[in-house]
């Protein structure tokens, strides 16, 4: 699997559609800091699946998508796509046919993402397991980023772990290992769920059973009396009943056949992971033998290319010794002519020097008269320019004289006017002063009173201020009142509701006693003839809280004792509790037979509460019952003064403590903690109670606090608009003091710029008399001194004239001179000049003749060279050749075990590809029925609904459940006078046995067959389970061996190629101690040349690197990656550790492609073919790339064709 190419759009600072090409070997990536070279990095890793954007160096994951330039708006989607070559290596059998392979994502702002598989939409996962185990992917060792190479040894060992995992291929068995244990949780939430059920079913198989029988009676019952009132409604009720009993039938087969599919398709599931993992061990082993057969072919081709190039190289050595020697010949003729053209030069340049020796007399000479004369000649020269010098100057001294009179003429009459305009401007000043002092003092005083006012205001505002928030302060302190007494007038309300319905419902009493009770609300609800009931023992007594444990201690279950108004009413009760066996009560009638009590029933003593009957609260007409039942029951405080009372007087009265604990009169003692149903009956009642007094007393003052919110907020409401008018007018008031305070600060900055230009004007008055002054004094003295200069220039012009003539006569004899000096230097330059050359082309011959000499040495040392290199050329070849043979040889074996190996994998695919047919026309299988389920159960509810509204319109009509009705009624004759009396009698009964559930039998049956299906299901799934527990074993087992192997082999390349990186030192890798194999990390120890073993921190930052980079290529050498991104990895390296760097890649890349992103020039010359990234619009990154290769190439082959 070889990278060929990356497309990128719309990513960070790639704006525009950008493709690069890779190919065998080395790539670079060049460009200025900040062109965007690691987006590159950046956009490979996102394409391969990376999460989070941190590692992308980002926020969020919509930082990737380009955020727009000044010349370009901002993209609304980025993607990347990577195709890769497939050569035969690392890909999953799936994709091993196709030549290529394209991996692609895109990335919308809306947050939608998408990815892509040769194009094909496809889900993350697919990415991630298709790099799964090649050592490529987003947290593998293929790809460093940038300022990431010393992570690789600042990891924490368990990080550092998964690099080893990664060279181990163990990767893929951890996904498997996390997909089994995933399915291990969901199988067990299912035999949670499945067991939960169980349970369920178990506790309702109980009441079935019980409610079954009680419907066959009712079912007896109920036929009887309706033999000629149901003949149409209960023929249409039975055709209903018919259809919604086959629909449960069908719905029960086809939810169990749901459950039983599902049940197989874990157990396939569980066969096909257990397959797959057997897959992935021949996949390895195939994927071994194919890389053994690369490597093979890798090496017959170097081996082929090597006698290729030594091929070459020996032609090109016999060629180059044949013209080697031909050279030789040549050099030798063309030395002996140089050594003659020397002799004639040498001879030519002595002659020429003595010519030119000669004419430099003469000319010398010649000169020296020359220089005399025009020594004399610059006397008399310099004399005649200082006369007109002298002259000029008096000139135009007086052209200056005559320019500055009339410059002081101008000036003094500008001067003049300007101090009667000066004058004019201070008098119209001074008067606008007077008048801006009026207005700044009338603008002061109505500031002042503007300001006055505004304090009033605020006074006021804080006062309102003030009021308004004691207001909000009692508003929101009456609104968490009103909120605090609602919460606990509801939370009060829902406790009292739950009193009562516990108290209607006779909760916590025994059966018979519910059904009593029940029985007799009913009758009084629907003013019937019933059942004479008062009520329970626990309805007619008030106990106060401190005396409920006692009552509850004597009294225990006869609080649920039911008090009947007559003896007769008892009896009819217990005979009813009877017939219908719904269990055992006791009843005592209102009025009972009085007897007498003993004499000692009367109890005196220190810790003497009194008799018990006289403790509680009842009406009157209950004497009887109260006395019955606390007559003779006296309240001590505690158990010890209950003994003493016992033993000292031996009273026949019970005695009762306030813990509950009971000493009846023959000594018997009971207590202990209290349980049963007579705490909770008068603990009811009094709660009851208290809540009614409670919630009358918390309704009472929420009416109040309602009263107090309204009154509160009227006078917020007041508050906050008198504040908001005092807020109003302050602000105002603001306002206007604003505008008169600017209003004053102009008038003061008019004052300030007035008496500026006042001062600036008297002294520009005082600088205009002084000017005028100076000028008249100064226009004085220029007068006398143009007369001086007019008599200076009149004698002057007379000595001019007489020295003008004499230099004349002078100039005219220098001419003649001059032209002999010239002649007599062309003749000297012309002779030096000749025998100069002659001097050179000397020079130059002897040159010529070392330069000869050197070549004609080397072309004799070329030749030995050569034949000694031709000699070591062939016997190369002779090796190479045999290790051909050899080569061969190996690889014919390792093809056979390849194909041998590819037929038991492909076998064992199969296999899995018939397994995951099954599984999938299972799970199919599993929709339909769920479909069906659906289906059925809306039909149910139909049928129901229709037989809801018949049963509804008979109740009303017929006041009978047509659900009891089970017989075919409208062939019977209609009822006759004794049949009506008959049915009447029966509805009696049925209304008595209160409400029965017809389908109670098929209930149960129903249950107890879903109950033994789910215990099945129960078995199946604890297999499964333990199918998936041997899975995971088994992959435990076989990463451990991956990964031991992996960490020595990567050990032992680590210890190899450290030395090499440092050229010298140790190091090694090392397990953590103490953890298993499968979580124990990997920590490095090294020793850097010349230095004892140390912490890695105290590395320098260059050791760091070459440490990680060592690490690096330890993992490339056990496990080459298809390809290896470097981003800036050879920053922190000097030029030393840099060529062991590019040495290492150099040798790596043979089997790997190699992308290297760097600044360095010595990179730059490793790599075969060069991208560069530049930033001609700001914001937006280019690419140019060179072929490094093809250009040495077409180089060479320049050079050849110009020698």
């Amino acid at each position: 699997m070889k990278l060929r190419k990356l497309d990128i759009v719309g990513f960070k600072s790639f704006a525009d559609p950008v493709r690069l090409r890779f190919y065998d070997g080395t790539t670079g990536i060049v460009g200025p800091n900040g062109c965007g070279k690691s987006n590159i990095v950046d956009a490979i890793r996102w394409v391969m699946g990376e999460q989070s954007p941190r590692r992308l160096r980002g926020k969020s994951m919509e930082d990737v998508i380009f955020a727009g330039s000044e010349s370009k708006p901002a993209t609304g989607m980025a993607e990347v796509q990577l195709t890769f070559e497939n050569d035969g290596r690392n890909l999953p059998p799936e994709y091993a046919s196709l030549p290529e392979i394209s991996v692609g994502r895109r990335l919308f702002r809306s947050g939608e993402s998408e990815y892509f598989i040769n194009k094909t939409p496809c889900r993350l996962r697919d990415v991630q397991e298709l790099f799964m185990g090649t050592g490529v992917g987003t947290k593998a060792y293929s790809i460093i980023g940038q300022g990431s190479i010393g992570l690789l040894v600042a990891q924490s060992p368990a990080e550092r772990r998964g690099l080893i995992e990664e060279v181990a291929g163990i990767s893929k068995y951890n996904s498997r290992k996390r997909l089994a244990e995933n399915k291990m949780e969901r199988t067990r939430q299912n035999l949670q769920r499945v067991n939960d059920i169980v349970g369920e079913l178990q506790r309702s198989l109980n009441s079935l059973k019980r409610q079954a029988r009680k419907a066959a009676r009712y079912k007896k019952v109920r036929e009887q009396l309706l033999d000629v009132e149901l003949h149409q409604a209960t023929h249409r009720y039975l055709e209903l009943q018919v259809m919604q009993n086959q629909y449960r039938q069908k719905t029960r087969s086809r939810r169990d056949e749901h459950a039983a599919v599902t049940a197989r398709v874990a157990t396939i599931e569980a066969d096909i992971e257990q397959a797959r993992v057997s897959l992935l061990e021949d996949e390895k082993k195939l994927s071994t033998l194919q890389e053994k057969l690369y490597s093979t072919d890798n090496q017959i081709k170097l081996c082929e290319k090597n006698i290729e190039f030594l091929g070459r190289e020996s032609e090109s050595l016999s060629g180059g010794g044949q013209q080697a020697t031909q050279e030789v010949e040549r050099l030798r003729g063309e030395l002996e002519l140089v050594d003659a053209s020397i002799a004639e030069l040498e001879e030519s340049h002595r002659q020429l020097q003595q010519n030119a020796h000669m004419a430099e007399q003469r000319y010398r000479e010649q000169e020296n008269s020359l220089q005399q004369h025009l020594q004399q000649m610059q006397v008399k020269s310099r004399q005649f320019e200082q006369q007109q010098q002298q002259q000029r100057h008096l000139a135009e001294q007086a052209v200056e004289l005559r320019a500055r009179l009339e410059s002081i003429d101008q000036s003094l009459v500008e001067l003049q006017g300007s101090r009667a305009q000066n004058q004019a401007e201070l008098e119209a000043l001074q008067q606008s002063r007077r008048e801006l002092d009026n207005q700044h003092s009338q603008q002061a005083q109505r500031l002042e009173q503007s300001r006055q006012m505004h304090l009033n205001l605020v006074q006021r505002r804080e006062v309102s201020q003030n009021e308004l928030a004691e207001l909000q302060v009692k508003t929101r302190e009456n609104e968490a009142r009103l909120a605090g007494l609602g919460e606990e007038i509801a939370r009060r309300r829902s406790r009292l509701e739950s009193l009562r319905q516990i108290e209607r419902n006779y909760e916590g009493c025994h059966q018979g006693v519910q059904w009593v009770m029940k029985h007799a609300r009913e009758a009084n609800q629907d003013e019937q003839e019933g059942l004479e009931v008062v009520g329970l023992v626990a309805d007619l007594l008030q106990t106060p809280p401190r005396y409920e444990t006692a009552v509850q201690a004597v009294l225990g279950e006869r609080l649920q004792g039911v008090v009947v108004k007559s003896h007769q009413a008892g009896l009819q009760a217990v005979d009813v509790l009877k017939r219908e066996a719904e269990g055992r009560s006791s009843f005592i009638p209102v009025t009972l037979r009085s007897y007498s009590r003993a004499e000692n029933t009367s109890v005196n003593g220190p810790k003497v509460i009194g008799p018990m009957s006289t403790l509680v609260q009842y009406q009157a007409e209950y004497a009887s019952v109260v006395d019955y039942l606390l007559g003779d029951v006296v309240v001590v405080e505690d158990l010890p003064a209950a003994m003493a009372i016992w033993s000292a007087n031996g009273h026949q009265a019970t005695l009762v403590t306030l813990d509950g604990d009971v000493l009846e009169p023959q000594g018997v003692l009971t207590g202990g903690s209290l349980e049963g149903a007579g705490a909770h009956l008068l603990k009811n009642k009094r709660q009851i109670r208290e809540l009614e007094q409670s919630l009358q007393h918390l309704e009472a003052e929420y009416r109040m606090a309602q009263d107090r919110q309204g009154k509160l907020k009227a006078e917020l409401t007041m508050a906050q608009s008198t504040l908001e008018s005092l807020r109003q007018n302050t602000h105002n008031e603001e306002l206007r003091i604003i505008d008169q305070e600017k209003d004053l600060g102009h008038l003061q900055q008019q004052k300030s710029s007035l008496d500026e230009r006042l001062a600036r004007l008297r002294q520009e008055g005082e600088r205009l008399d002084g000017r005028i002054a100076q000028l008249r004094q100064r226009r004085q003295q220029l007068l006398q001194e143009r007369q001086a200069n007019e008599q200076q220039q009149a004698g002057l012009l007379q000595q001019v004239e007489e020295m003008r003539r004499h230099i004349d006569l002078q100039n005219s004899q220098l001419a003649q001179m001059n032209q002999r000096v010239l002649d007599l230097k062309v003749e000297a330059t012309t002779s030096s000049e000749r025998a100069e050359s002659c001097r050179q082309n000397l020079h130059h011959q002897q040159q010529r003749r070392q330069e000869l000499a050197a070549r004609l040495e080397a072309a004799r040392a070329q030749i030995t060279s050569g034949n000694q290199r031709l000699a070591e050329c062939r016997e190369k070849i002779k090796r190479t050749r045999g290790e051909i043979s050899q080569l061969l040889d190996g690889k014919e074996k390792l093809q056979q075990e390849h194909d041998a190996a590819r037929v038991t994998y492909d076998n064992l695919v199969a296999q899995v590809g018939e397994q995951e047919l099954i599984l999938k026309d299972l799970r199919r299988r599993s929709q339909q029925l769920g479909e069906e389920l659906a289906e059925m159960s809306a039909d149910l509810r139909e049928l129901q609904l229709e037989q809801l509204h018949l049963v509804a319109d008979t109740r009303r009509v017929l006041r009978v459940e047509l659900t009891d009705c089970l017989s075919d009624y409208h062939l019977r004759p209609p009822p006759g006078p004794e049949q009506e009396q008959q049915a009447e009698k029966l509805r009696q009964v049925l209304e008595r046995m209160g409400e029965v559930n017809p389908h109670a039998l098929e209930e149960y049956e129903e249950n107890l067959k879903r109950f033994d299906f789910l215990t099945s299901q129960s078995r199946d799934l604890n297999e499964a389970l333990e199918k998936l527990q041997k899975v995971i074993l088994k992959i435990n087992r076989t990463s451990r061996k991956r990964f031991r192997e992996a960490f020595e082999a990567t050990n032992e390349k680590f210890q190899q190629v450290f030395p090499r990186l440092f050229n010298g030192g140790k190091a090694h890798l090392q397990l953590e101690e103490g953890k298993d194999l499968l979580e124990a990390g990997v920590e490095i120890v090294v020793r850097p040349p010349g230095k004892k073993l140390q912490n890695m921190e105290l590395l320098s930052g260059g050791e760091k690197a070459l440490t990680a980079v060592a690490l690096l290529f330890a993992l490339f050498l056990v496990k080459p990656t298809p390809f290896c991104l470097l981003d800036e990895v050879d920053a922190p390296m000097d030029e030393a550790n840099l060529d062991r760097f590019n040495s290492m890649v150099r040798a790596l890349a043979a089997s790997s492609q190699f992308v290297i992103i760097t600044h360095s020039k010595r990179t730059m010359e490793l790599v075969d073919h060069l991208y560069g990234i530049t930033m001609e619009e700001a914001g937006i990154s280019k690419v140019v790339s060179v072929r490094l290769t093809s250009a040495d190439q077409e180089q060479q082959q320049r050079e050849a064709a110009a020698s």
